[in-house]
C-alpha cells in the first residue's frame, strides 16, 4: 500500500494517509520534515510514501522561494 496526501486531503478537510486513513498530526503536515523523520513511511501503518511526493514538495519550496525573492527585489 502506498501512502500520500494527494488532492483528496487538501479538498476534503485535513490530510491523511491513503493506506490507513489516519489524519496526519500537526508536525506531519510539514512534508519534508515528516518524510525524513518517518523514513518515507506512514507513522501508523508503515505504508510507503513515494519519493515523488518528496520531490514535488521540494520543487514547490524552491519555486516559492524564487517567487518571494523576485517580488521582494522590486
Amino acid at each position: 500500500m502506498i501512502a500520500g496526501r494527494g488532492w483528496r486531503g487538501s479538498l476534503a478537510g485535513r490530510s491523511g494517509c491513503d493506506g490507513c486513513g489516519r489524519e496526519l498530526r500537526g508536525w506531519e503536515l510539514v512534508p519534508v520534515v515528516s518524510y525524513l523523520a518517518l523514513h518515507g513511511r506512514c507513522g501508523r501503518c508503515g505504508a510507503r510514501i513515494p519519493v515523488s511526493l518528496l520531490v514535488r514538495e521540494l520543487i514547490g519550496t524552491v519555486v516559492g522561494v524564487v517567487v518571494v525573492l523576485l517580488v521582494t527585489r522590486r
